[in-house]
């Protein structure tokens, strides 16, 4: 007999908390997956992500799959398919807008790219490459809801990563897939690895085999051009112009390399500018370039970017990483390379030549992760223990898996979220996993077995395959579910000492599958490896309960390392936001003000920057500092919005409106370029491109500091200054009542991108109102939409408006020695209302002197 979902209707409540729904019994099995919809609209065709995308919708027709693509360009429908399957899969317009009227059914999955501005918040479009229309949260709430009300899946794939576009998890959607190692890491995608994903076609492929067959003579004759010179090819994307870069090869080495730059070449003229190529240079984006694959299968050296986003760790030591895009420094990089083996790149060539072979296999990991749901059951106290990991675990080994607890009672519902812990569940819903747990009460179930029974049924009327799980503390890998199923016999299920198994049609009962799991032997501890290296279990582990950890240590072979998890993933996490990789995170708490600096710390400041010194400032220009002018040749400027009227006095921007682009003027005479950007998201100005980068009272109005400050360390040069002026808060009215803030505080912050999520913000000014009593709420909560009074709850929070953080020197000394790392030249007290900080930039990566406040 069937029990529990056949039965009666189970009462369940979401992960996020929302009202409880009715997960109905007893439907109609379906025989079908469901649609595969590949969303990629407002990708440049030309790109490698747009390559990619069809490559994907390819992949899954040639696999058996239903995939519908918005949409199919002609010129890359035969990545898609022969021409009548690449017409099949390709979209109209109407189609399209059917689907977002009607959504998603169940079994459906869309993947979209990261620089969709459907399903991410993208503020400034015009600095989003491919990228068309903008969009914030509540837009990206509202399409996600719309289409998967009826319980299909989004996905991001996140094919590149560049700064401020595509390079954050939005928490609205609960998937994410990297397509490299790099991009699986940085966004903690679902899953147990990356699928490599560089649409490498089998014709390229063979091509490059062909050209390893044939003689060491005869490839390096072909390595030069008609006039004898090395070919030296610039990415399309590289922001270089190409006359430019020869005239800089001429100079350094003439008559030696040609440039050329690579677009507008058909499919055979581009293969026989891989085989010609001596250097490549890809200045963006290298972590999905497929370019870098194409022309290293070739033997090509390349030259990289040392700032980009990209896989750089996995790259050939032998290639030449440049700090800036000059074309001199580009020039000397490539004719550099050219003497340098080629051995390497050969051997990346030969992995890449693979990626293929492995693309196929991956997909179909995710087609059989979005058919399977997971289950299992909670009676006792324990039990609840065991769910956290053992959800964690669930989604770092299955990529779009879900999973449903069902619990007794209606009590035991309501309270599943109190035991699960806040911290965890605030983590989860950041990395946008929430949604993937459902926890459904069933009142009528008898017992544990009634429990797990009900558990099994539901899971096999709603997926593909259905896995039963014990309360333990970490899931089962895909490849030990699969070896279950192989054994079981034909309609049955799949019984292990750690799950069950059943796939749709299995026609064993719920209650027996149930009773011979409880019966099983105790399994011996599991291997958990995969999981301690996984991004997502190292920015989870830190916020599990005691009992959870405990639970999950005693699972697995790693049990004689108490706590080393949770230790792995705190310096995880400190690395994700600190540069400096020995610092270690200050344990103690303070509550009285430091208002001395080390005695060798508090001379007098000597600005002497050298000639020809360059300066960012940030929320300038400043009154006080103009002997800093002084003593610089340049000086650009960065401001989120025109708030004082000395910058209109001294005439450094205009009155009011749109002022990035202009010149920047603090003193009167013209010095540079301003950017109108908020202070901690500086897209468009370059990397490590300022001798020094200063701000005076800016950082006491920034909710996530460090986040600022990393940001500013990428722009300056190494062996740069940052000059940091703030307030010294004991002689501050508003700042003299509250406690300086602590560096837990602030990593805290900035592992949450703070300064960008309008829920934590919200929550920053309320306290800050209660506070600072001085403060209107009308003037902190002021970003309002046109025809809304300032300080109506709808209004998002201005973060100019507030001093979110008071400073002394301790803390002073532990975000910039410790966490920058860098070299602390003055911490001085003048006037008596400025805390003056001068700290110097290593001149190499990484920083090594140790650090610990």
């Amino acid at each position: 007999m069937r029990v529990g979902l056949l039965c009666l209707a189970l009462a369940s409540s979401s992960a996020d908390g929302s009202s409880s729904a009715v997960l109905e019994a007893g439907g109609e099995a379906r025989a079908t997956s469901g649609t595969w919809y590949v969303y990629q609209p407002q990708l440049r065709y030309a790109s490698a992500g747009g390559a990619a995308m069809h490559d994907l919708c390819g992949e899954l027709l040639r696999q058996g799959a239903k995939c519908r693509m918005a949409y199919v360009n002609p010129k890359l429908a035969h990545v898609v398919g022969p021409p009548a399957l690449a017409a099949a899969a390709n979209m109209t317009l109407d189609e399209v807008a059917a689907l977002w009227a009607r959504g998603l059914d169940r079994d459906d999955t869309l993947v979209a790219p990261e620089v969709a501005p459907e399903f991410v918040p993208i503020p400034f479009d015009a600095h989003i490459p491919h990228s068309q229309g903008r969009s914030d949260a509540r837009d990206v709430a509202r399409n996600v809801q719309a289409l998967e009300q009826r319980g299909g899946v989004i996905a991001r794939w996140m094919l590149g990563a560049a700064q401020d576009w595509g390079d954050r998890v939005s928490e609205e959607i609960s998937v994410h897939i990297g397509a490299s190692s790099y991009l699986h890491d940085t966004f903690g995608g679902a899953g147990p690895g990356p699928v490599s994903v560089w649409p490498l076609e089998a014709a390229l492929v063979h091509r490059a085999t062909a050209w390893l067959a044939s003689g060491d003579a005869e490839r390096a004759a072909r390595k030069m051009n008609e006039e004898g010179r090395a070919v030296v090819v610039l990415d399309d994307d590289v922001d270089l112009d190409v006359k430019t870069l020869q005239r800089a090869l001429d100079r350094a080495s003439p008559n030696t390399a040609r440039a050329v730059r690579f677009s507008g070449f058909s499919r055979e003229e581009a293969y026989a500018l891989f085989e010609r190529t001596s250097v490549y240079v890809d200045l963006h984006l290298p972590g999905l370039e497929a370019g870098v694959c194409e022309f290293a299968m070739f033997g090509a050296r390349v030259v990289l970017t040392a700032f980009g986003h990209g896989e750089a760790r996995e790259y050939p030591s032998s290639w030449i990483r440049v700090l800036e895009d000059d074309a001199d420094t580009v020039a000397k990089a490539a004719l550099a390379s050219l003497s340098s083996p080629a051995n390497e790149s050969y051997a990346y060539g030969a992995w890449c030549r693979g990626i293929p072979a492995r693309f196929g296999p991956g997909v179909a990991a995710w087609r059989a992760s979005r058919a399977t749901a997971f289950v299992t059951y909670a009676a006792v106290g324990p039990d609840f223990a065991a769910l956290a990991p053992l959800f964690v675990s669930m989604v770092v080994r299955h990529a779009f898996s879900t999973l449903t607890v069902v619990v007794a009672t209606p009590e035991q519902r309501n309270a599943f979220w109190q035991r699960f812990g806040p911290a965890t569940r605030e983590a989860l819903r950041r990395l946008g996993l929430l949604r993937r747990i459902r926890v459904a009460a069933c009142e009528s179930c008898f017992g544990v077995a009634g429990l797990a029974a009900a558990a099994l049924d539901h899971a096999r009327d709603t997926s593909e395959l259905a896995v039963l799980l014990p309360p333990r503390a970490h899931a089962p890998r895909a490849e030990a579910i699969r070896a279950a199923l192989s054994t079981a016999r034909p309609g049955g299920c799949a019984v292990a000492a750690t799950f069950a198994a059943c796939g749709r049609g299995a026609t064993d009962e719920a209650v027996a599958v149930a009773d011979a799991l409880r019966a099983a032997p105790p399994a011996p501890p599991g291997d958990c490896a995969d999981m301690w290296r996984h991004a997502l279990w190292r920015q989870i582990a830190p916020t599990l309960s005691p009992p959870s950890r405990t639970f999950f240590e005693a699972e697995c072979k790693q049990q004689a390392q108490p706590n080393a998890s949770i230790q792995m993933a705190a310096d995880y996490e400190l690395r994700a936001v600190c540069p400096n990789e020995h610092y270690r995170l200050s344990a103690r708490r303070r509550y009285e003000w430091n208002s001395r600096a080390p005695d060798h710390l508090t001379q007098n400041p000597r600005f002497d920057f050298g000639l020809n010194a360059s300066l960012l400032e940030i929320g300038g220009p400043t009154p006080h500092a103009g002997f800093i002018y002084d003593s610089v040749a340049r000086a650009d400027n960065v401001a989120e919005r025109n708030i004082f009227a000395l910058m209109h006095q001294w005439g450094a921007y205009p009155e009011e409106g749109d002022f990035d682009g202009h010149p920047f003027a603090p003193m009167g005479t013209v010095m540079g370029t301003t950017y109108q950007r908020h202070a901690a998201r500086l897209v468009g100005v370059p990397d490590a491109a300022y001798d020094v980068i200063m701000a005076s009272h800016v950082l006491e109005h920034m909710l996530d500091p460090i986040g600022a400050l990393r940001e500013w360390d990428r722009k300056l040069k190494p062996g740069g200054w940052m000059l940091l002026l703030l307030p010294w808060a004991p002689n501050v009215d508003y700042d003299a009542r509250r406690e300086p803030a602590t560096m837990q505080q602030l990593v805290h912050l900035a592992q949450r991108d703070a300064s960008f999520d309008a829920k934590i913000l919200s929550r920053h000014a309320e306290q800050l109102l209660l506070v600072w009593p001085k403060l209107n709420r009308s003037d902190l909560f002021s970003r309002c939409a046109p025809g809304v009074d300032a300080g109506d709850a709808s209004c998002g929070v201005d973060e100019n408006r507030g001093h979110w953080h008071v400073w002394d020197f301790d803390l002073l000394q532990e975000a910039v020695e410790g966490c920058l790392g860098y070299d602390l030249e003055v911490m001085t007290l003048q006037d008596p209302w400025h805390q003056i900080v001068l700290a110097q930039k290593p001149s190499s990566a990484p920083r090594s002197e140790e650090s610990s406040a």
